[in-house]
């Protein structure tokens, strides 16, 4: 699973750094991510759907692949 946040900041601006390494900070120490409260990090960024769709695709060659 894979879970995706946009950001009200621009990516590289130096509050969207500071979340992100908080964020990774926090999952480090205690295995849970603080924004979905699981231990599936948070990505603070729009998906890159290509990539993704690509890598699963050519891991599942000859499955469907559903998304919701």
């Amino acid at each position: 699973m894979h879970n995706f946040l946009n950001c009200v900041y621009q990516e590289g601006d130096a509050r969207s750094v500071l979340v992100s390494a908080i964020q990774a900070l926090h999952h480090a120490k205690n295995g849970i991510d603080f924004v979905s409260r699981t231990p599936v990090r948070t990505h603070f960024a729009r998906p890159n759907w290509i990539s993704i769709f690509s890598k699963l695709a050519r891991r599942h060659r000859e499955a469907w692949i559903g998304v919701f």
